[in-house]
């Protein structure tokens, strides 16, 4: 056991450093000569699948800068940043790691240590999961905090010193992140969110989240330098303007965009957004989907036709190869997901009262925080938009078990999208990040009778 909680981190750095050494090898014994002792030990617990699907032509160049991404933010900032003393902030999904960036933190989105690990490692954050029901959690709250809840008492990832939250989405999670500053000892500060996505309500949420850089500069004992703050923004700004680009290409007949760049967008956007290699990462997705608007082509098999899924609630992250067997054997695209919202526009880097507004507003408008904080209209009217927009065939309701407030939307969401855009949606329940809930083979079973029947009416 490592010390300090840095065991998580450590295989984390390992195993993308090993998917860096394959992604380009043409001879897989040479690859596997050239691993070091440690990468060894690491290898038989990986998911042997993405390693047959991350090199594909069509997503190879993206998976490699996110991989570079990973490596860079788990060997580099969360492990470098431990061994150097820097203090760690846990934050909530539903905001963007700039601020801790520029005030020299190690920002760790507590959702995003299980949810990895479910994408990479064969047994994905089962022990982390295991190990907090054992201590009495109920089993149907969100794998993605229990993971990390677990791996704490275990040890195995860092130990935050301070704890930030929005409130008022996903009442479970707050109470997890209650429970993870009151077993820590890591200061607690809630952002409250205010129920609506009104003009008023903005001001007010701003007024929270400019109290809770205060309470960060006051806890950790770093005052907040200005022209540090403009310099990640500035980074942040130039990745975000390639991805909204890519949003823009993502509207082609037929798709350009590989369905799983955008899930590794969604975890680059808490990892990296504001360091470099953040920038050289969107940047070959907006590369790789210009190019193939350019050429006319898309991400299918030729000659396949193409059936567009608007996923409308969350996606499935226990499983990345799903998303290609969805495309080469379903002929189908996922186009969006409910944490895959992005929908907001670069940073005004002017003052730091500028900065420090447009950092709220990303998080006003972010994946969930949008959707779920207020009106059930507001989640509704944004995928009607989303289906129109980008020519969405039909949707697919993902039912994450933990999601209670999701199940209580999906039948007025469906029945929206059928009366206003005409198409038809896939229910099914889930667990997003631990394979045990429903297994994969029922939920391809489920998508491949729907798709087939989607494309015979679309013939039709």
């Amino acid at each position: 056991m490592l010390e300090n909680g840095k065991e998580h981190a450590k295989l984390m750095s390992l195993t993308f450093s090993i998917a860096g050494k394959f992604i380009d090898s043409v001879d897989l014994t040479q690859a596997l000569a050239t691993l070091t002792p440690e990468e060894q030990a690491v290898l038989g617990t990986l998911q042997i699948a993405l390693a047959e699907v991350i090199p594909k032509p069509k997503l190879k160049d993206i998976a490699r800068e996110w991989i570079k991404c990973n490596y860079i933010y788990w060997k580099d900032t969360v492990l470098g940043g431990l061994e150097e003393g820097k203090k760690v902030v846990y934050f909530y999904f539903t905001h963007s790691p700039e601020i801790y960036f520029a005030m020299d933190l190690i920002p760790i989105c507590a959702e995003y240590q299980p949810a990895l690990a479910s994408a990479v490692w064969a047994n994905g954050a089962e022990e982390g999961i295991d190990r907090i029901e054992a201590e009495g959690l109920p089993s149907h709250l969100c794998s993605t905090q229990k993971g990390t809840m677990g791996w704490l008492l275990m040890n195995k990832v860092p130990k935050p010193d301070v704890i930030v939250k929005p409130v008022g989405i996903c009442d479970p999670s707050n109470m997890a992140y209650q429970w993870m500053a009151d077993k820590t000892g890591a200061e607690f500060i809630p952002i409250d969110t205010p129920y609506s996505l009104s003009a008023e309500a903005f001001e007010y949420y701003l007024k929270e989240f400019k109290n809770m850089v205060a309470k960060l500069e006051e806890v950790t004992g770093q005052k907040l330098d200005p022209e540090r703050l403009r310099e990640v923004v500035e980074c942040g700004n130039k990745a975000y303007e390639y991805f909204l680009e890519n949003l823009e290409l993502r509207k082609a007949v037929p798709c350009p965009d590989p369905s799983l760049s955008h899930l590794l967008s969604a975890g680059t956007m808490l990892t990296s957004v504001g360091r470099p290699e953040a920038i050289d990462y969107f940047k070959m997705c907006r590369d790789v989907a210009k190019r193939n608007v350019e050429k006319g082509v898309g991400v299918l098999p030729e000659g396949v036709q193409e059936i567009r899924t608007l996923w409308t609630n969350v996606p499935i992250l226990f499983d990345f190869p799903f998303y290609d067997w969805i495309e080469e054997d379903l002929g189908a695209v996922h186009l969006f997901d409910c944490l895959d919202w992005f929908f907001t526009e670069p940073i005004d880097t002017s003052s730091t009262e500028s900065m420090i507004r447009g950092l709220a507003e990303r998080s006003f408008n972010w994946p969930m925080h949008r959707q779920s904080m207020a009106y059930a209209d507001d989640w509704i009217d944004d995928f009607v938009w989303l289906a129109k927009e980008y020519k969405a065939d039909c949707c697919i309701f993902g039912g994450h078990m933990a999601c209670k407030h999701s199940w209580g939307l999906n039948k007025l969401l469906s029945d929206t999208l059928k009366k206003e855009v005409g198409i038809p949606s896939l229910r099914f329940d889930m667990d997003l990040a631990d394979k045990r809930f429903t297994s994969i083979a029922d939920i391809k079973a489920k998508m491949t009778e729907f798709i087939k029947t989607v494309r015979e009416t679309k013939k039709d």
